[in-house]
């Protein structure tokens, strides 16, 4: 990281360290991925691998071989990147609402980007009909939209959950836009199916409904609800983790922060994901 003219090194750790802060408290990928060491090169080869059946024997019974299934994906990393610039004006004038505005910035727009393409790879592997092992889609349709009085919440959550039973899956959380999730705190079978009662409408405090913990996030498309395995359903592969530097533009007096990160989502366990669609009208 280098230090431009005129500038301390406490000034830029203080711009580095409200950039990082801000990103973590925006992106909700960390807590829906698995993170696996990316192997050298932008483009490598991953795994999945089909369900094992077991047979009954008797004793002394040779059992029988299985053959396991596995399929090789290709993954292509992600480079992501933010520019932005801060003038020494701003700077020497003390403008540190603008200097303040921009690093949030930054952080949001990237959370926002990371978010983006973490739900691109989430919705691209939702099971159409036909595809899963019980040919069962998982995607279903809302009987109401959420934020209508004829919602019936648990019912379509019950829905999107029996298409993963079907194949064996296992859901641990689900995630949404927040104005989904305002509806769903607005009824009251979903408070009382949460151990928050009262305080999940007075306090938007996020709860577990059917043993789901909730995430939320603006980037996520308004209507739509996934549902997913925390730890089984997809693999965040870092090349290169967020990183900001700096580079003096002494034409522009100014800094330019550079924001960087490489990186890519694979769903290697698509039986632990639902998606529920209607949600929002």
């Amino acid at each position: 990281m280098g230090v431009g003219q005129g500038q301390s090194t406490m000034f830029y750790d203080t711009i580095e360290a409200v950039v990082v802060e801000t990103l973590q408290k925006k992106i909700i990928y960390p807590s829906l991925t698995t993170p696996v060491p990316s192997p050298q090169g932008n483009a490598f080869l991953w795994t999945s691998m089909g369900s094992a059946s077991v047979d009954t024997t008797t004793t002394g019974a040779s059992g029988d071989n299985v053959t396991m299934e596995f399929t090789r994906h290709i993954l292509e990393l992600t480079e992501r990147k933010v520019v932005p610039k801060i003038y020494d004006n701003d700077v020497n004038d003390a403008r540190w609402d603008i200097v303040a505005l921009t690093t949030n910035e930054i952080a949001k727009a990237f959370a926002r980007a990371m978010n983006t393409d973490f739900a691109s790879s989430v919705d691209t592997a939702v099971y159409t009909s036909g595809t899963s092992p019980s040919a069962t889609a998982h995607t279903v349709a809302a009987g109401f939209a959420w934020n209508s009085t004829d919602a019936d919440i648990l019912a379509d959550l019950k829905g999107g959950l029996d298409t993963c039973y079907a194949d064996e899956g296992e859901v641990d959380s689900i995630m949404m836009n927040p104005q989904d999730y305002t509806s769903l705190l607005m009824q009251p079978d979903f408070l009382r199916a949460t151990s928050q009662g009262d305080r999940a409408l007075l306090e938007g405090a996020v709860d577990k409904v059917f043993n789901m913990s909730i995430f939320t996030s603006t980037t996520l498309t308004r209507g739509i609800v996934y549902g997913m395995n925390s730890k089984d359903s997809v693999n965040f592969y870092e090349r290169e983790p967020f990183t900001t530097e700096f580079a003096r533009d002494a034409k522009a007096r100014a800094t330019d922060i550079v924001c960087h990160a490489r990186y890519g989502f694979a769903v290697v366990r698509p039986e632990h994901i639902f998606k529920i669609t209607g949600t929002y009208a």
